[in-house]
């Protein structure tokens, strides 16, 4: 999937991995297997980056967000893996994806790949240049 940010971009051995298997998966058309590889990747950087976890549970917090999510009108928020097919459940002891269609539309797909793209990018440059504190710029949504 050829974009301005390539997994080549992450520096992280397994992360990258991650990206390049789910990019594959996408040129094969196997859009489930790209969108489980893009949240294999995605739940990794929260594990990875603490700040990520920290802003995402700050981005949930929010009020008018948490309302939102209930209505089922909110679908993506900074650092908040999007709702489409697969849904961020923070229920339990670690953060999981729950896949509620078994097929992601390719929109969807392209949907989950750039925003994990470009989360993983983000916090490896924001990592490297600060303190570990995200910049509200960022391209996290």
């Amino acid at each position: 999937m050829p974009l301005g940010v390539k997994p080549s971009d992450i520096h992280d051995p397994s992360l990258r991995r991650l990206m390049e298997q789910a990019s594959e998966a996408f040129d094969a058309g196997q859009n489930r297997e790209c969108v489980e590889r893009c949240a294999d990747a995605y739940l990794e950087t929260l594990k990875r980056f603490p700040f990520v976890m920290s802003a995402l549970q700050k981005t949930l917090a929010d009020e008018r967000i948490r309302e939102g999510i209930e209505a089922r009108i909110v679908r993506v928020a900074p650092f908040m893996w999007p709702r489409f097919a697969a849904k961020l459940d923070m229920s339990g002891p670690e953060p999981r994806i729950v896949f509620e269609r078994q097929r992601p539309s390719f929109s969807e797909t392209v949907e989950y790949y750039e925003f994990t793209l470009n989360l993983i990018t983000d916090a490896e440059r924001t990592e490297a240049d600060t303190d570990g504190t995200p910049s509200e710029g960022g391209s996290h949504a």
